[in-house]
């Protein structure tokens, strides 16, 4: 897997280290503290403090284990963790080698170029990665496009009313040809120009294609789907999921 952009991964990773630096700190306060027999209030308000940053911390964590994961994947996300005595120099320790390795990306990109439009699943429609997403962190890609699918369909059923599915419900979504059976418009662009009849049906022909050839995969694949074609099946989908989701629904003249 590819970071997006390396830049702001590295901005939250220096700023997970400075929260780690303050907690260290406030640790040894605390100590010198109790050395010196301050009074407990005052102790007390520095324990305080230091929950306050390690909440910060505990909110940050899997945001920087995700980068990791990312970027350099054999180190052990535990090494973030609250796991041992010196933990808070182990996780500054690592956090600043993913740092390292970060930069490396970038002069990478900066010397060879970069190495292409990344996509971002996270980015897609979210009728789409909302039922993709858990799935997808457990490995099973085909599984969640299957499931993408079905709630895609859910989501053009309820917006147009409709019981109708797979051929039935986007044959006629966008139609041009079948006016009176069309149920979705984009209002957005001048009724019966050019470039009005080449988006409905270009959007017709596409529901179409993502019907048929997608909501089957068994037709097209084997019962394992890998990570990059998986990602490819969900973008197809976002697509047409941004298309529908922005189209409006016709009102039907009274017979």
């Amino acid at each position: 897997m590819t970071i997006a952009k390396p830049g702001k991964a590295r901005a939250k990773i220096e700023e997970f280290i400075g929260l780690l630096s303050d907690l260290q700190q406030h640790e040894l306060d605390i100590q010198e503290m109790e050395l010196a027999d301050i009074y407990p209030i005052d102790i007390a308000r520095q324990d305080n403090e230091a929950n306050t940053i390690l909440q910060k911390i505990r909110k940050l964590r899997p945001l920087i284990q995700e980068i990791s994961k990312r970027v350099s994947p054999d180190i052990d996300p535990r090494w973030f963790e609250e796991k041992k005595r010196n933990w808070i120099w182990q996780a500054k320790a690592t956090s600043e080698d993913l740092i390292g390795e970060l930069d490396l990306i970038t002069i990478h990109q900066d010397i060879i170029g970069p190495a292409g439009p990344a996509l971002v699943a996270e980015g897609l429609h979210p009728w789409i990665w909302n039922a993709a997403v858990s799935l997808w962190d457990s490995g099973h890609y085909k599984q969640a496009v299957e499931n993408a699918w079905n709630a895609l369909v859910k989501e053009t059923q309820i917006k147009t009313r409709s019981t109708a599915t797979g051929k039935r419900l986007y044959g006629n979504l966008f139609s041009v040809s079948s006016s009176d059976k069309r149920p979705l418009e984009f209002s957005d662009i001048e009724k019966e120009t050019e470039d009005w009849i080449s988006a409905h049906e270009g959007a017709h022909h596409y529901g179409m294609g993502c019907s048929q050839g997608i909501r089957n995969l068994r037709a097209h694949t084997t019962d394992i789907l890998d990570e990059q074609e998986a990602l490819e099946y969900l973008a197809s989908l976002s697509v047409l999921a941004r298309w529908i989701d922005k189209a409006t629904l016709r009102e039907r003249e009274a017979s």
